[in-house]
């Protein structure tokens, strides 16, 4: 029984753990994503 519940903590810190990697992750692909933008726009000007 509490090997069960320990197995339970564990795949929960382990599930927010990847939440916030994930989040992470999707935030530095916007940036790029962003900053690849205006080098594009600056390359066009000139």
């Amino acid at each position: 029984m509490i090997d069960a519940v320990q197995e339970l903590g564990d795949r929960h810190i382990e599930l927010r753990y990847y939440e916030r990697d994930r989040r992470m992750r999707s935030a530095i692909a916007q940036t790029i994503k962003r900053s690849t933008i205006k080098r594009d726009r600056t390359s066009k000007k000139l």
